[in-house]
């Protein structure tokens, strides 16, 4: 059985994704500022645990400092 994306191009994929962000911000605006600041903390909170796990799966030996200064480098800060 073939699987449904197996036959799109690139540009149906393309089209997909753009519908998909043009109605992921439709939802947005129909939140209030703070449930975005909510959902904004959320996505930074899941940012940085990613990064994290990237840094120490590179250098598992890492110390705690050297863990919080790549994590700020990492982050631009």
């Amino acid at each position: 059985m073939e699987k449904e994306y197996e036959n799109k191009t690139c540009s149906e994929f393309v089209s997909e994704s753009k519908e998909a962000e043009a109605t992921y911000i439709k939802g947005l605006r129909k939140l209030s500022g703070e449930e975005r600041m909510n959902i904004t903390s959320d996505l930074f909170e899941a940012v940085k645990e990613i990064a994290i796990a990237g840094i120490i799966h590179q250098n598992p030996n890492i110390s705690e400092e050297g863990l919080k200064a790549e994590l700020n480098k990492r982050l631009g800060r």
